[in-house]
């Protein structure tokens, strides 16, 4: 079986004057999650409604399942695709049980499941968002957690190609937010469910995804592993959208690059004035009289804690480091890199 179940090629959308989509091309693999991540307008968006068939591409081809569903003259409506939907609101419907809620795409299938089969379809969905306990509830005498649980057990239930979900966490609190991605995931590879997610918190995404899908204007900017985006993005652009960097001026020669904090290995070889990329957390510190860095300001958070350190050409540089680190305003300390570092042209 083909590991590649959707794949846009070169899907184009406008909407007035500006594209919203521009061009994208992109490989979704079988039983995988994929996060497309941008900020507000980037398109990511109108991505996910190009491949549910809500928008139809200017431009381009979308492919599922091996057939063209957009483009080449070719169109299958929404429903004929064969996608699960769970959106910002969750959908459900208030006047309806659990069970009816669960039960409602099912219906769709009567010729093809008994109602003993629609029912047990239900159960099974319930059981696996676990649920199983809230059958004959109604929406509203759940949480919001279980609420979202629900709106994922809905769109499972007729197994679908590919579930999409658009913004799904933002109407949820922080502390719950966290819970519920770990919760969803575990529900998704449990399913064995291909899944895109669309959103713009950096952090959500690099611990929902398999793959991390990065959008800017409407165009694709760098697709991989969380881990590879992170530690290894595509342009300085990317890398200050991805979490907090710290840009430094040096001269690279070949496969180390000369700066404030001496001789770093870069990532790939390069030549000439660079931009280096270094995470906070890739920063190692040691108190030292004889320390190259001052420490100008720090920002506890418990967990770990945010120190801005000046170096003696003014260059400032933020550090993470535990929050049980003893350190203290006006300290020098010594400054190391744990790695190899990115470099960027200037």
């Amino acid at each position: 079986m083909n590991d590649i179940l959707i794949e846009l090629r070169g899907v184009s959308k406008t909407f007035g004057a500006a594209p919203a989509v521009d061009d994208v091309s992109l490989c979704v693999e079988r039983g995988a999650i994929h996060v497309l991540l941008g900020a507000s307008g980037c398109g990511k968006t109108t991505t996910l409604r190009l491949i549910a068939g809500l928008e139809t591409p200017d431009s381009g081809e979308i492919w599922l399942n091996g057939e063209c569903v957009a483009g080449r003259g070719a169109w299958s409506p929404p429903e004929a695709r064969r996608i699960g939907m769970v959106f910002q609101d969750y959908a459900l419907f208030p006047h309806l049980t659990i069970r009816q809620n669960v039960l409602f795409p099912l219906a769709s299938l009567n010729g093809k499941l008994s109602h003993t089969a629609r029912e047990a379809r239900v159960r099974e969905m319930l059981d696996l968002v676990g649920l199983a306990h809230c059958l004959d509830r109604f929406p509203h005498q759940l949480s919001g957690g279980e609420q979202q649980r629900i709106a994922l057990a809905r769109a499972l239930a007729p197994n679908p190609s590919v579930v999409l979900l658009d913004e799904p966490f933002s109407n949820l609190d922080a502390a719950l937010r966290r819970t519920m991605r770990e919760e969803v995931r575990q529900i998704l590879h449990a399913a064995n469910a291909t899944a895109i997610f669309v959103t713009h918190d950096q952090e959500e995404a690099l611990s929902l995804a398999d793959t991390v899908v990065i959008m800017r204007g409407g165009k694709v900017q760098q697709v991989g592993a969380p881990q590879e985006v992170y530690l290894r993005p595509i342009s300085r652009e990317v890398a200050a959208f991805l979490g907090e960097a710290n840009f430094i001026h040096g001269v690279a020669e070949g496969e180390v690059a000369h700066c404030a904090l001496g001789k770093l290995p870069l990532a790939a070889p390069m030549h000439g004035k660079v931009s280096l990329m270094i995470r906070p957390e890739a920063l190692r510190l040691t108190a030292s009289p004889e320390g190259s860095a001052e420490v100008v300001a720090i920002r506890f958070f418990g967990h770990d804690q945010l120190l801005r350190l000046r170096f003696a050409d003014a260059t400032e540089l933020d550090v993470r480091t535990w929050g049980s680190a003893e350190l203290a305003l006006g300290e020098y300390v010594a400054v190391s890199v744990r790695g190899s570092v990115m470099a960027y042209t200037n």
